[in-house]
């Protein structure tokens, strides 16, 4: 039986009789899982990277507009943004005053009709007329209507689609002088533009429809 020596010497012999090619083959073998273990661990963490980055972008985004609304408008108790622009609940009749962007659009062109510096110098009985004011400015414009285009505008108006509880602002104003005593708005209700002989400030309650603008540009054109 061989003693622990014995079995020592033996395992020496055997190693060293062992090809120097195995030995190449092994270390060769070690270095390549090495490298294989490299790039599996690389790969898996870019796979982890991107993943991060699909979960993480919208949930930034988000945060970004919830950022630029609080910058816009108020917050409630319950953390959502509300607007605060003292239009709100107007935009539909803002964005649909017709008669509005229609003045506006003729207003570098008006020719023919009087201009006068402020109301004060209107003449209001005896002269029907279509009259209306820039809101940035105190000029005021008369265009002088025939009777038929008084009863068309004036059967035309008090239509139209009611603002909200906060009245826009409006870029034009408009009025019609019926030459008797009354001087009316399309902006306003029917009968609730009636203040006599004087040119006067309001807040639209209703917007003027589509037949009261086709009116009014049949007149102007």
């Amino acid at each position: 039986m061989m003693d622990k020596k014995d079995k020592a010497e033996r395992l020496l012999d055997s190693i060293g009789n062992i090809d120097d090619s195995l030995i190449d083959e092994a270390i060769g073998y070690k270095a390549a899982r090495r490298v294989n273990l490299y790039r599996f661990g690389l790969m898996a963490a870019c796979i982890a990277l991107v993943f991060v980055i699909a979960v993480a972008s919208p949930l930034l985004r988000k945060l970004a507009e919830v950022g630029n609304g609080g910058a816009q408008g108020g917050e409630n108790n319950n953390g959502v943004v509300e607007n605060t622009d003292k239009n709100e609940g107007n935009e539909d009749e803002v964005g649909n005053d017709r008669l509005g962007t229609y003045m506006l659009s003729i207003r570098d062109s008006i020719e023919g009709y009087d201009v006068y510096p402020s109301a004060e110098n209107l003449s209001y009985v005896g002269q029907t007329s279509l009259v209306w004011r820039y809101a940035d400015s105190d000029e005021v414009y008369v265009a002088t209507l025939s009777s038929k285009q008084l009863g068309e505008l004036k059967e035309a108006m008090g239509s139209g689609k009611e603002v909200g509880e906060v009245s826009p602002e409006l870029d034009c104003y408009v009025w019609i002088v019926d030459g008797q005593g009354a001087v009316v708005s399309p902006y306003l209700k029917d009968g609730a533009g009636n203040e006599g002989c004087v040119i006067f400030d309001y807040e639209a309650e209703i917007i003027p429809d589509e037949e009261f603008v086709e009116c009014v540009s049949e007149i102007l054109k």
